[in-house]
């Protein structure tokens, strides 16, 4: 897989765009991952977890 230049600004971990987010010093590098779903009902439109 080629490296992504994204992964230099912060972004160890990347979806779609309003789905990834850049990750501060010290956060797990999947923080940045559906960051504003609530963690029990994560879903992108792409990838959906249901219970």
């Amino acid at each position: 897989m080629p490296y992504n230049p994204l992964h230099d600004k912060g972004f160890p971990s990347i979806g779609c765009q309003p789905c990834t987010r850049a990750i501060e010093p010290g956060e797990d590098v999947r923080a940045g991952r559906w960051w504003w779903e609530n963690p029990e009902t994560k879903e992108c439109g792409l990838h959906n977890r249901k219970k």
